[in-house]
């Protein structure tokens, strides 16, 4: 088992409109130039920074925009499918969208490209 390395964990985001339940997903894409391979996966997190899920994918061939649309849909959707978060999800009246900056979403780069590993 992977010891979890701290330093490169993303910092919990907090905005005043956050309420005391929250979850953050974070998603990226990966791009095999020689072979246009493309992957995306994700990690998503609850208000204290603790993992909930990883997930990724290889896609094949496709855009970097449709790659990353995809980590927002696939981790929306694996999201979705657990019981406890939907509940939070259905009490949640505001949902905010940001975009991170590579250098602090290294982790989910590091998850996505473990897909070009998958068979």
């Amino acid at each position: 088992m992977r010891k979890e390395d701290h330093s490169r964990r993303p910092k919990p985001r907090t905005t005043p409109s956050r309420t005391d339940n929250w979850i953050c997903l974070y998603s990226d894409g990966a791009v095999k130039v020689d072979y246009g391979d493309v992957v995306v996966g994700g990690i998503t997190r609850d208000q204290h920074g603790n993992w909930i899920l990883v997930f990724n994918r290889r896609l094949g061939q496709c855009s970097v925009f449709n790659a990353e649309l995809w980590g927002i849909l696939d981790g929306l959707f694996l999201l979705h499918s657990r019981r406890r978060i939907q509940q939070i999800l259905l009490q949640t009246s505001l949902w905010e969208f940001e975009h991170i900056l590579k250098e602090e979403n290294a982790e989910a780069y590091d998850i996505a490209k473990l897909a070009f590993d998958k068979n």
